[in-house]
Formats: C-alpha cells, sequence, structure tokens
C-alpha cells in the first residue's frame, strides 16, 4: 500500500491518539490550581468536566479542566477589568484561526464559520466552505509566527496538545490571544458535543448554542432508549492497526461510552484508562478472533486490511464480512460527529439492530465489503 495514502488515513487519527492518551503536567502562565469559586454563578454543565463558566455582574469567567485532576488549566475572562493570571478575551471576536477540525464543526453548528480566516489545512476539511483567501496555518507546533501575525486574528483555538511549542510565547509576545480547548479531554461523547456552550459564550450566541446542546442530548437520548428495546446485546470490538501497534478504545474512553450507550457488548469495556490500549498484533487476534464484527478498522476495502496484514484474515468479522469504517468519511467524522454523537449512536444501531431503526442509511461509517 501506497505510503502516502496510509499517511492521509492515519494523519488525523494519531492527533486523536495523541490527545486522548496524554496527560499535560505542565501549567501554563495563567494557570491557576484554585478550584473553588466563592463568588459568581457557575453554570452548570450536564456532561463536560474540562470546562467551566462562571457569570458575574460585569464579565464571564471561563476555566478550562484538567478533568484528571480537576485542576484548572486555564482561565480566561470577557468583559470587566483586567485581572492578573487571567487571559482577556475580546468582547467582539470577528476574526478566528480555528486550528482543530472540532473547533470548526462547532463553528459551522453555531453559524460562526464565517469568522475563520486560518485553519491548519483545507485538505482536512469535510467541505471546503471558505474563500481562496483563508491562511493554512499547519499545526501550532510547526507554525510560522509570521503568518498567524499576518492574519491578525482576534483568537487563535488550539487543542493544546503541545504547551511547550516555542511558537506560543513568540505569539503571545505579538499580542496574539490563544484558546486552548480541551473537547478531547472529555469521558462522554455528550461531554464533548457540550463544548457548544463555550462557543455560545465566546461568540454571544449562549441561547442559540443552549438550544443546539438541548436538541442534541434530547435525540442522543432518544436513540439511546430505541437502541435499548433489544434483547440481546451485540459483542464487538474496535481497533485502527499501524506500525506493528492495534490501538483500541479504552474502556473509560468517549468512544467505549458511545458503544455501550449503543447497548452494545464491547470487549475491551472493562479495561481501565480514557485513552487507547496499544496491543500487539498478536493480542489482538487471539482476543477478538472469534468476534463478529470490527468496526474502526483503518483502511476502505479488504485488500487494504490485508496489506496491513495478511493475519486478519484470520478474525471471523473479515470473513463475514463485518467490518466497518469512517476513514471513507474521514474529515467528516473529525469535524461533525463532536456535535452529532446522535449520528453516531444511530448508525450503529443501523448496524447493530436495523430492525429497530427507521432509516438505515449510514451517515459516518461505511461497511467495507471487497
Amino acid at each position: 500500500m501506497n505510503f502516502f495514502k496510509i499517511a492521509s488515513y492515519f494523519t488525523l487519527f494519531f492527533a486523536f491518539l495523541f490527545c486522548t492518551s496524554c496527560q499535560h503536567k505542565e501549567r501554563s502562565n495563567n494557570q491557576n490550581p484554585t478550584t473553588d469559586i466563592t463568588v459568581g454563578d457557575t453554570v452548570k454543565n450536564e456532561y463536560a468536566k474540562a470546562f467551566r463558566v462562571i457569570k458575574f455582574d460585569d464579565y464571564q469567567q471561563i476555566d478550562i479542566i484538567n478533568p484528571v485532576d480537576g485542576k484548572v488549566a486555564f482561565r480566561y475572562q470577557i468583559g470587566g477589568k483586567d485581572k492578573e493570571g487571567i487571559t482577556q478575551l475580546s468582547t467582539s471576536i470577528q476574526r478566528v484561526i480555528a486550528l482543530s477540525s472540532t473547533h470548526i464543526g462547532m463553528m459551522q453548528k453555531l453559524q460562526v464559520a464565517d469568522r475563520i480566516v486560518g485553519i491548519s489545512s483545507r485538505k482536512y476539511l469535510c467541505e471546503d466552505l471558505f474563500n481562496k483567501d483563508i491562511f493554512e496555518m499547519g499545526s501550532l507546533g510547526s507554525a510560522n509566527p509570521e503568518l498567524f501575525v499576518q492574519a491578525k486574528p482576534d483568537l487563535i483555538m488550539d487543542s493544546g496538545f503541545d504547551l511547550k511549542a516555542p511558537v506560543i510565547n513568540k505569539l503571545k509576545q505579538a499580542g496574539l490571544t490563544i484558546f486552548f480547548n480541551y473537547d478531547w479531554k472529555e469521558y462522554h461523547p455528550l461531554g464533548r458535543a457540550e463544548w457548544i456552550k463555550v462557543y455560545g459564550v465566546l461568540f454571544n450566541k449562549e441561547k442559540e448554542a443552549q438550544e443546539i446542546f438541548k436538541n442534541v442530548d434530547s435525540l442522543y437520548h432518544q436513540m439511546k432508549e430505541n437502541i435499548s428495546r433489544s434483547s440481546q446485546k451485540i459483542k464487538t470490538f474496535a481497533g485502527t492497526y499501524f506500525g506493528d501497534i492495534f490501538n483500541v478504545p479504552a474502556g473509560e474512553s468517549y468512544m467505549a461510552q458511545l458503544f455501550k450507550d449503543a447497548h452494545l457488548d464491547y470487549v475491551y469495556s472493562n479495561t481501565e484508562g480514557t485513552g487507547s490500549l496499544s496491543l500487539t498484533l498478536e493480542e489482538a487476534l487471539i482476543k477478538n478472533a472469534s468476534i463478529g464484527y470490527w468496526l474502526n478498522v483503518a483502511a476502505s476495502s479488504k485488500k487494504e486490511i490485508l496489506q496491513q496484514s495478511e493475519r486478519f484474515q484470520q478474525l471471523k468479522s473479515l470473513q463475514d464480512g463485518k467490518v466497518y469504517t469512517y476513514m471513507k468519511n474521514n474529515n467528516c467524522f473529525w469535524e461533525r460527529s463532536v456535535i452529532e454523537p446522535h449520528l453516531l449512536l444511530h448508525d450503529l444501531g443501523v448496524i447493530f439492530y436495523p430492525e429497530l431503526m427507521e432509516s438505515h442509511e449510514l451517515l459516518y461509517y461505511t461497511k467495507i465489503d471487497e
């Protein structure tokens, strides 16, 4: 299989793998470990653990939290007077550099994507909705700071995978503001979707954001309840093979939660961890040889799977043609599924319990037949 074709499949996957398995121990300059709030009205989150919005009389505060230890990693303020240790954000954010696919999907959902003036790369877009003058920045760790200055953003939104990147201090010295988004640290699909509320605060669209999340939450639970009517729980495994490592969602990850809500008997549901488990191919084959379904395979055809390893022919799931991937819809999966977890749940219902589903159209997943 052509190396560059493989690379195109895995660029986004490994960004995901990195972000779901790493824990940052460093603290930024504006980090405040205090989590007690004595003044202000803290907005209640339904599922999200990695952010907190606090309303004061003349300003709002957004805390970005590491859910592992509950400590505040970054603190931002919109409105009011400048305070030491808190990053002040504009009350009118009109120009945004969005460096993650999930940021773009959220902004599109809130209908503020027209404010995006810079992205990491067009090749990762679900649809190229931007004009030809948009800036392509690359990743923050290897970016050219002069390009960021040229784009004149009110806000740079980054996932904070590499907090030691030298460019971060250069951008701050240039007077640019970076907002570190920890949606990838959430443990629940609806926790990730609940980050739309943060975008609502940033872009003065709180009411719209609340309505979007309320609707997603309702649709998700309707789908979950519908699927739960099945009298059986079908066994499945999920995983991606690359570089001699078979990566599977750990039992406390948002993907494992999705499988649980889809009424599935997920092979690794009882394992610890919120990221991925790294298995040898031998371990994966022995554990899953007789399992009937394989999800999240990193290929678009049976031929590509066997090019990764001929030994995959041992799997019952491949023999029976019950293998599913989101690679054929890769960019849209990463960009939109974060705010559409109910549609991911719908796909799993179609795959495993079609008799319960009104629509049998797969939206993100694709069955690998040949």
